[in-house]
């Protein structure tokens, strides 16, 4: 992507970015004709060609995007758990942090992880930039250790949040693959009870 210069050439990318976010609520990437595409930006050909060489260009720049937004969540959610008054409270705020960043702009979000899924040659590196950030949400959790049963108490959170990722996203995202239908607050109420249990409960008992 072109980085804009001026504040109309940047009101013109947030355009474009809008609408292919639209889109993406409505639709699959591939089925979103590019006339359409620039129609619902309401920008001209030249503009859009001016900032992205082609349709795949602009998903590469969502992706970039998301891959901000999952950084400065996690270093966000990490603040918040280490000042959480105890371990339930930093379980109830990783979860409902993560359910809220899939909740925004899912059908853009699906778009990015469903490429990632196909081996997209981006998708790694991207994937390595977040998951670069999230041992600051293991170390927040450090002050909550003593509530933690498990001697390997980091791994214990690791495995129990990479769970929850999982879990939300599959719901939020692919409910359709889902065998037995669950309410989004149920699906909540139960991945953070699942949560803490692990974290709380001795794996021999």
């Amino acid at each position: 992507m072109r980085a804009p210069l001026q504040s109309r050439s940047q009101e013109t990318l947030n355009r474009i970015v809008r609408a292919a976010e639209t889109l993406l609520s409505e639709r699959a990437w591939d089925s979103i004709p590019f006339r359409e595409l620039i129609a619902e930006a309401g920008v001209s050909v030249g503009s859009f060609y001016a900032r992205f060489d082609d349709k795949e260009a602009l998903l590469d720049h969502l992706d970039d995007l998301y891959v901000a937004e999952v950084k400065a969540m996690i270093n966000d959610v990490a603040l918040k758990i280490a000042r959480a008054k105890n371990l339930k409270t930093a379980s109830t705020t990783l979860v409902t942090s993560i359910h809220k960043l899939y909740s925004n702009k899912k059908g853009a979000t699906r778009a990015l992880v469903m490429r990632a899924r196909y081996g997209h040659a981006g998708a790694s590196e991207r994937t390595n930039a977040m998951t670069g950030a999230a041992p600051a949400i293991l170390d927040a959790f450090e002050i909550h250790k003593k509530e933690i049963v498990h001697s390997a108490w980091r791994s214990a959170v690791g495995e129990a949040a990479a769970v929850v990722f999982h879990a939300i996203r599959e719901q939020l995202l692919f409910p359709q693959s889902l065998a037995l239908p669950i309410s989004e607050s149920r699906m909540l109420t139960l991945v953070n009870r699942l949560f803490y249990l692990h974290l709380t409960t001795r794996e021999n008992q």
